[in-house]
């Protein structure tokens, strides 16, 4: 499930558009499991750079602390959406759920619930409150499908 957010939200990016509310209350899955983005009005459009200023809001946890102050969006407030559903995916817990210490050692937190340092390193850069430090999300696919196909190795030992 992880790989199919990651993978809709690389061609969001790539038509030129940020969502800026990506939340586990803002996918469905059908009972063939295809998952659909919901939830638009956030959205901004970066060729156009349409509307401007842009929409306010979004789901506590899920948005970027530049968000939260009103700059113009770029794709790294996505990726920390992105890093805050990988805690769901990876810990089962939602962002909120998470304890402000652990949130300050985000990647000790990760690192105890899945054992796994790049998962750990990878969500924590994708939390980073300096949009610059973000990895981008290909960087995010390539991780999620290591630690799956590692996972899945480990299992058939």
């Amino acid at each position: 499930m992880a790989l199919k957010v990651l993978e809709m939200v690389g061609k969001v990016h790539e038509n030129g558009l940020v969502h800026r509310d990506l939340s586990t209350a803002n996918f469905l899955v059908d009972k063939k499991r295809d998952v659909y983005l919901i939830d638009w009005e956030l959205a901004f459009d970066l060729k156009n750079e349409y509307p401007l200023p842009p929409f306010g809001f979004g789901t506590p946890g899920f948005i970027s602390p530049e968000q939260n102050l009103g700059k113009r969006p770029t794709v790294k407030e996505d990726i920390y959406g992105l890093s805050a559903l990988m805690v769901v995916f990876f810990t089962g817990l939602k962002p909120r759920e998470v304890t402000p210490r652990e949130k300050r050692t985000i990647r000790a937190f990760i690192m105890k619930k899945t054992n796994d340092q790049a998962v750990a390193k990878m969500i924590a850069r994708g939390m980073n409150s300096d949009p610059a430090r973000r990895p981008e999300v290909i960087d995010m696919k390539v991780m999620v499908g290591k630690f799956w196909f590692d996972l899945a190795n480990n299992i058939a030992r």
